[in-house]
């Protein structure tokens, strides 16, 4: 294997554990974040889903301005602020005393986020080779599964009995290691600053990346719900350990993240995308209408196999069709529909639970996902094959 094509360096390895440490810090707030809303702020379903909603909408806000701003100034420090005041921000959540605090601190935490994960994204597609992307990008996915599978079970075990205080501070603690490895990182040279930073709107979203990013919104949707309200349907459905749905769903990412993005760099998305969409499908149904321990947890694995395909795979499409300089804005493109996705997941989720059932919720889901399957189909993969091949022949 020629150096070049070395995936396992001191940079990657370096990220993949920054990645994960900042990974089980988010993920300690999933299933904790609304049972302290439900407790401490005496929240109902609706404002849960807002709280939830408010995070993604600082994020979706900031990442086209932090795509601009990585492209054009550089990943580096941008990078590291962001990961810095991220980490911090869970220490704050201790001192909120009302819902209101606990919005404005959940706003200025997306933007963090927001800025930090489009950051990172960008960065870690510069260190990966160009030939194993997809492979790449699938085992720095999994640093952020395993945070998945630990964040909530530490996070519900360290929290116990309304020891909330002393979960956000473990998190904040866990983060600020991960910020200390990011430190660490020798960032490629190319990326300390564009040679034509002048601002413009237009370069706010990367119109390439636009199709693909509209399927991975509407799977978002689906995702918002699920790992959102998960917790509370446990409840619902008389079973005690939520924090072992997580377990099992980051399993089921892991897994598919392992072999999902090197049949991506071999084959393409056409096949990979098929089973990662039949397996969420399946999961959804399962969790909508088999409502016992059996069909829960069967169910976690099916979504985590799924959307574990489905993310690393349309993540890699989207740097296959843009040049370096445009990575950041690419990245900040496809960021934004997650985000839209979980948001509007989040708000809708919570406004058909509170209306109807959360078991109606999740059937709704379903058929978002089904839409999406069509209209990847459809008319998606068609223009990306068109794209990939006018590069090729360039």
């Amino acid at each position: 294997m020629q150096i070049e094509d070395r995936l396992w360096t001191r940079n990657f390895i370096l990220m993949c554990f920054a990645n994960l440490l900042m990974s089980v810090a988010f993920y300690f707030l999933i299933p904790c974040l609304p049972v302290f809303l439900e407790k401490a702020m005496h929240a109902g379903k609706s404002q849960i889903g807002i709280v939830f909603a408010v995070y993604t909408l600082a994020a979706l806000l900031i990442r086209p301005f932090a795509g601009y701003f990585v492209d054009s100034y550089g990943r580096s420090l941008i990078f590291l602020i962001s990961f810095f005041v991220f980490s911090l921000i869970f220490g704050a959540f201790s001192f909120a005393v009302t819902l209101s605090q606990v919005i404005i601190l959940r706003f200025i935490h997306g933007l963090a986020w927001g800025i930090s994960t489009t950051s990172s994204s960008t960065v870690i597609v510069d260190i990966i080779p160009e030939k194993r992307r997809g492979e790449g990008l699938g085992y720095f996915g999994i640093a952020m599964t395993i945070g998945l599978a630990l964040g909530p079970y530490l996070g519900t075990i360290i929290a116990g009995n309304n020891h909330f205080d002393s979960m956000f501070f473990v998190a904040s603690l866990l983060s600020l290691s991960g910020f200390i490895m990011a430190s660490m990182v020798k960032f490629p040279k190319f990326n300390h600053k564009s040679s034509s930073p002048k601002f413009e709107w237009s370069k706010l979203i990367e119109l390439s990346s636009v199709p693909v990013s509209l399927i991975i919104l509407m799977v978002c949707v689906s995702y918002g719900g699920v790992i959102i309200f998960v917790s509370l349907y446990a409840k619902e459905i008389k079973i005690e350990n939520s924090g072992l749905f997580f377990l099992i769903y980051a399993v089921g990412l892991a897994l598919s993240r392992l072999t999902a993005g090197k049949i991506f760099d071999k084959y393409g998305p056409k096949n990979i995308c098929f089973l990662g969409f039949l397996f969420l499908i399946s999961g959804l149904f399962i969790l909508s209408f088999i409502k016992n321990a059996p069909g829960f947890y069967v169910s976690a694995l099916f979504i985590g196999v799924g959307f574990g395909i489905i993310f690393p795979v349309f993540q890699a499409m989207i740097n296959n069709i843009v040049n370096v300089r445009q990575r950041g804005v690419a990245n900040s493109t496809f960021f934004t529909a997650v985000d839209i996705g979980i948001g509007f997941g989040a708000v809708l989720s919570g406004y058909l639970a509170e209306q109807f059932s959360l078991t109606f919720t999740f059937i709704v889901c379903t058929l978002i996902v089904f839409i999406a399957v069509f209209a990847f189909y459809i008319f998606i993969l068609p223009i990306y094959n068109k794209k990939v091949k006018s590069i090729e022949n360039q």
